[in-house]
């Protein structure tokens, strides 16, 4: 309900402003009907660009939460400790030391789970 009474106040003031820089000085005169009818043509136009202005903004909250950001630095341990897995796995395989390799995959398939595991709240 909040958003919508954002958007219909946010969709009002762009229509005053389109008016206002469409009609200029006679904007104190023009009547409701000339209004009216000039607006009936960038209703839709005003209306995207209220949408755009509105997800913009919610894109932007999402994108600088807290909780984005630690996500972000968890996905980034989980990248740097996978690849540093990989490698390691990869030199148990060439030194044919299989200890390592056991050690290196079983942390490998737990790196790789734990994503999974923590974000299946």
């Amino acid at each position: 309900m909040v958003k919508t009474h954002l958007r219909d106040t946010l969709i009002k003031i762009q229509e005053e402003e389109v008016l206002k820089e469409y009609l200029g000085d006679a904007y104190d005169n023009a009547t409701p009907q000339e209004k009216e009818k000039f607006l009936s043509y960038v209703k839709d136009s005003i209306e995207d660009d209220v949408d755009k202005m509105l997800n913009e903004h919610v894109q932007q909250h999402i994108k600088k939460s807290p909780e984005k950001k630690s996500h972000n630095k968890l996905m980034m341990f989980y990248t740097t400790f996978s690849v540093l897995l990989t490698g390691l796995s990869g030199y148990g395989i060439n030194e044919k030391d299989w200890y390592i390799v056991i050690i290196a995959y079983t942390l490998l398939i737990a790196t790789q789970s734990l994503p999974y595991i923590i974000n299946k709240k």
